[in-house]
């Protein structure tokens, strides 16, 4: 059957409602984004949103730039567009599936500028948007739950919660990499509701029932998290715990591991640069924890069951990765994380868990290999090339679990640290850390990294289920 198209003209702006995939494979993402000031009002009554975003744009290149494309939540809407004389800017919106990922949905905003940006120029756009958020779960990312509720309310990049750069492409939008900005956040609710965010509280104020929060980023960020919710808190040093009533016993202890945790990772790989606090975040189980340049959004499951801790341990460890520089990311930074969440059970619990887990996520990747041909035949370096990242998590993990057998902790420790020192600043690709990787370990890594990196040889060590300690002792002779 087919589908009827629905056409709203509204003046000079036009809403498209098309379910239906274009062609962006060609296009590319010249602009950089590098100032977003967010004002939100959160309507519980309607369960809608209504949001004001100030969008700061530069064109470092010599491409000029007439059409702004952005993205946003399938359900929100654009109601204007003016630059910062506030004249109306022509748009276009309509609601498009992402040509890769058909089950992915998002509203589709081309800006119309008079005239071009050119290089070095920055482009101010004034974007008034409402609408409701009810989750991605149809799409595969279960965890994005994401709607307008009393109770929780979450507003962040993984549901198109503000608009961004980017095409209904997941190929294009990687390959532009990240967004590093500055941002300010406006955000007004209900006086019996807190707003958190990794940022710095700068004021607060309350008016007629309704409390208005500002935060402003304490670094230059890559994504924006607003959590609203009925939050206590904690603090401790430079680190600020936002956690349920009801897991206030359990907030206690996820403080002092979130403590423990930065010193053990500072030992090992020396301190964060700049760093000028972090926040934890509580949110309910399901929502996926993330973290970002000052903060972590933690899932409930660690403040109820101090045997889940190792989320933390993961998370924390991601504030000592550097950007990647790579086209395509492969993503092998989740590998160490993993890696690391396991082996700081060991360090900080006392519990050998380490070798336990290594078994089974050799089990896991000889079942992947076995049923994904995709993944049995594309190395790590193009992982993130064939939109296999997911598999960066169990084949990283051994990796690195290898890799750490070879060399030893301390020597482990010294390229980890080291690639983060060197690099903070500039960012690194894969090829970056092969090289420093072979420069600072105390052993012939050159066959290692061709197994594990840029070819498929490892897979026929995990398929005849070869263990941890005859892998390493293949290149503990070189």
């Amino acid at each position: 059957m087919k589908r009827k198209l629905l056409i709203i003209t509204l003046g000079i702006f036009g809403f498209t409602n098309i379910l239906k995939s274009q062609n962006f494979s060609d296009k590319s993402i010249v602009l950089k984004t590098i100032n977003y000031n967010l004002n939100v009002k959160v309507d519980f009554q309607e369960d809608k949103m209504y949001s004001t975003c100030e969008l700061s744009v530069l064109n470092p290149t010599d491409e000029k730039v007439q059409i702004i494309p952005l993205l946003l939540y399938r359900l929100l809407k654009v109601t204007s567009i003016k630059d910062e004389y506030g004249n109306s800017i022509s748009y276009k919106q309509q609601v498009l599936a992402y040509e890769d990922w058909e089950v992915m949905q998002v509203n589709f905003v081309e800006i119309e500028l008079e005239k071009p940006i050119v290089k070095d120029e920055i482009k101010k756009l004034f974007i008034k948007y409402s609408g409701h958020l009810l989750g991605y779960s149809e799409t595969g990312m279960n965890y994005v739950k994401d709607k307008i509720d009393p109770i929780f309310t979450i507003i962040r990049p993984d549901c198109q919660a503000y608009p961004e750069i980017g095409y209904p492409s997941s190929i294009v939008n990687r390959k532009s990499g990240l967004q590093n900005f500055d941002y300010t956040i406006v955000a007004t609710v209900p006086d019996s509701l807190m707003v958190v965010n990794g940022g710095k509280l700068i004021n607060k104020t309350s008016k007629n029932g309704f409390t208005t929060y500002i935060y402003k980023n304490i670094k230059k960020a890559w994504r924006i998290d607003i959590a609203i919710g009925k939050y206590s808190a904690l603090q401790y040093d430079k680190t600020k715990l936002f956690f349920f009533p009801q897991d206030s016993i359990g907030a206690k202890t996820v403080l002092k591991y979130v403590e423990k945790t930065f010193d053990l990772y500072s030992s090992w790989w020396g301190p964060l640069k700049d760093f000028q606090g972090f926040s934890v975040i509580e949110i309910p189980d399901g929502y996926g924890s993330q973290a970002d340049v000052s903060s972590i959004l933690q899932t409930a499951s660690v403040f109820v069951d101090s045997t889940q801790m190792r989320q933390l341990y993961h998370e924390i460890s991601h504030l000592w990765n550097v950007e990647s520089n790579d086209e395509f990311s492969p993503r092998w930074n989740e590998g160490l994380a993993t890696f690391l969440e396991y082996l700081v059970i060991e360090k900080l619990e006392n519990r050998e868990y380490l070798d336990y887990v290594t078994k089974w996520y050799l089990n896991t990747v000889k079942m992947e290999l076995l049923k994904d041909t995709v993944f049995a035949s594309t190395p790590l370096i193009d992982f993130g090339k064939k939109s296999i990242t997911q598999y960066s998590y169990s084949m990283g993990m051994i990796m690195f679990r290898v890799l750490y057998g070879i060399v030893g902790e301390t020597n482990f420790n010294e390229i980890v640290g080291s690639f983060y020192q060197k690099y903070y600043k500039t960012g690194a690709s894969t090829e970056d850390f092969v090289q420093h990787s072979k420069t600072i370990s105390n052993f012939n890594l050159n066959i290692f990294f061709q197994d594990w990196v840029y070819t498929t040889n490892y897979t026929r060590f995990v398929k005849d289920n070869m263990t941890i300690d005859e892998m390493v002792g293949l290149y503990s002779k070189n």
